[in-house]
C-alpha cells in the first residue's frame, strides 16, 4: 500500500479508520514510520482499534511506532516481527501462531498479547513474546501490558532464554495465565545465565516455574512490589476473558478482586489504559494494560422506597429515594438482572437485563403502578405545590 508509493518519505505517519484491513501479503516497514489507528471516518478522532490481518515486520535501523492496531489471525506467522526499533502502544497482538518475536529493540506499552501460539508440534517458543538474536542484542520494555493466554513448549507468555537470548524488563504487568503442556515455566523462561529479566517493580508473573525441582524456569531480579508465583503456588491474576470494549479494542479486564487492582503504589503508570481511560480511576494505577472502573445504573422507579436487587456476585439492595430516584455503582463489564419490588405497587418493565457493561447506564426508569388489591394507603405527600413523593403505606405502618 502507501508504505510502498514512491512519495512515502522516512518519519511520515499514517492515519488507518476503523475496520479490518486484510491483504492476504506481509506488510514491511523499511522506513521511520508512525502508523496510527482506530481514526473515525473523518480522521479527527480516535475512538478504537484498526484491525490488521497481515503479519507486520520492521527492518532493522527504522523507527517505527504501531498505535491503536489490533494485529491478529496469521496461523502462519507472528503478528508482529521486529528487528528494528519499534514501540507498540494502546494495541492487541492476538490469535497469531506466534505474537511478537522481536530481535531489536521493542517497547510494549498499554497493550495485550493473547491466544498466541501453538503446541500442535514441538518445539515452539514464545507464544506471547520470543525475545532473541542470534547476532545481536534483542531487548524488550513492558509497561502497563498484559501477556495472557498464550501457548508454547518453552516460554508460553515470554521466551528469554538459550545463547541468542537478550533483555526484558518489566513493569506494572501481568505476565500470568499462559500455558506450557510441559508444567513447567508457563508464563516466561530464562535468566539463568542466558538471558536477563530485570524488573521495575509492580508485576505479576504467575508462574516462573520449576525445572528438575530445582532451578526456576524463569529467574529475575524480581523485586517485593513484584507478586510472582512458582509452580506449586502460581499467582492467580484474576482476568476476565478476552473482551472487545467496542471497535475493536481487546483487552483481558482484571476483576475487582484482583491482585492488579490498586496494584501500583507508586502510581508511576500512564496517564491511560490501552482504551483511552484516565489512570488512576482508584487510588491507585492497575497493573496491567486495563484500567478498572465502577460504572453505575441509574433512573427512576416514580414511587419512593422501591427495593432494587441486583447481584454483583452476592445479592445486594438499594432503596429508591423519596422522589424515586435511584443510583449506584457495579463492575465495568458487569453483567445481571435490576429488579424493583415494593409491597404497594407493581412496576413495568418487571425487571432489566444487562450484559457485558463498558459504560453507565442512565435514565433506567420504571413505571409504577398502585397495587388496589394490596393492603395498602396510596399516598402522595405535597409540601405547597411540590409533590415530595408518592408513597405506598402498607396497613399498620406509619411514617
Amino acid at each position: 500500500g502507501v508504505l510502498k508509493k514512491p512519495h512515502f518519505s522516512s518519519g511520515h505517519i499514517i492515519r488507518v479508520g476503523l475496520g479490518v484491513f486484510a491483504t492476504a501479503d506481509f506488510i514491511s516497514i523499511s522506513k521511520n514510520t508512525t502508523i496510527s489507528g482506530g481514526w473515525d471516518s473523518t480522521f479527527t478522532n480516535q475512538i478504537g482499534a484498526s484491525t490488521i490481518e497481515d503479519p507486520i515486520g520492521t527492518y532493522p535501523n527504522t523507527l517505527v511506532t504501531l498505535e491503536n492496531l489490533t494485529i491478529r489471525n496469521n496461523p502462519i506467522s507472528a503478528g508482529l516481527t521486529n528487528s528494528g526499533i519499534l514501540t507498540l502502544n494502546r494495541s492487541a497482538v492476538i490469535n497469531n501462531k506466534q505474537g511478537i518475536d522481536n530481535e531489536g529493540t521493542l517497547t510494549i506499552i498499554n497493550s495485550t498479547i493473547s491466544g498466541n501460539g501453538t503446541i500442535n508440534s514441538p518445539p515452539s517458543f514464545g507464544g506471547g513474546l520470543d525475545n532473541t538474536n542470534s547476532t545481536g542484542e534483542a531487548r524488550a520494555t513492558i509497561v502497563n501490558s498484559t501477556i495472557s493466554n498464550n501457548r508454547a513448549y518453552s516460554g508460553a507468555g515470554i521466551y528469554n532464554s538459550s545463547t541468542a537470548a537478550g533483555v526484558v524488563i518489566l513493569q506494572n504487568s501481568i505476565v500470568a495465565g499462559n500455558f506450557n503442556p510441559q508444567g513447567y515455566g508457563n508464563d516466561c523462561e530464562g535468566g539463568n545465565g542466558d538471558g536477563k529479566f530485570t524488573s521495575l517493580g509492580y508485576n505479576i508473573i504467575g508462574n516462573i516455574g520449576m525445572y528438575n525441582g530445582a532451578v526456576y524456569s524463569c529467574k529475575g531480579n524480581w523485586l517485593a512490589t513484584d507478586k510472582v508465583g512458582t509452580q506449586s503456588n502460581p499467582v492467580n491474576p484474576k482476568l476476565n476473558a478476552l473482551t472487545n470494549f467496542g471497535n475493536d479494542i481487546w483487552i483481558h479486564p482484571i476483576k475487582p478482586e484482583s491482585p492488579a487492582f490498586n496494584g501500583v503504589l507508586s502510581n508511576n503508570c500512564p496517564s491511560i489504559d490501552q482504551r483511552g481511560v484516565s489512570r488512576p480511576q482508584e487510588a491507585r494505577c492497575d497493573i496491567g494494560s486495563h484500567e478498572f472502573r465502577f460504572i453505575s445504573i441509574s433512573g427512576h422507579t416514580e414511587a419512593a422506597g422501591a427495593t432494587l436487587s441486583y447481584s454483583d456476585g452476592t445479592i445486594k439492595m438499594i432503596t429508591s429515594l423519596a422522589n424515586g430516584n435511584y443510583s449506584f455503582k457495579i463492575p465495568e463489564t458487569w453483567s445481571g438482572t435490576v429488579t424493583p419490588t415494593h409491597p404497594c405497587f407493581t412496576f413495568s418493565p418487571a425487571s432489566r437485563s444487562y450484559s457485558n457493561l463498558g459504560i453507565s447506564q442512565i435514565e433506567q426508569n420504571y413505571k409504577a403502578t398502585f397495587n388496589t388489591s394490596s393492603d395498602c394507603a396510596d399516598i402522595s405527600a405535597l409540601i405547597g405545590d411540590d409533590n415530595q413523593g408518592w408513597f405506598g403505606l402498607e396497613t399498620g405502618a406509619s411514617t
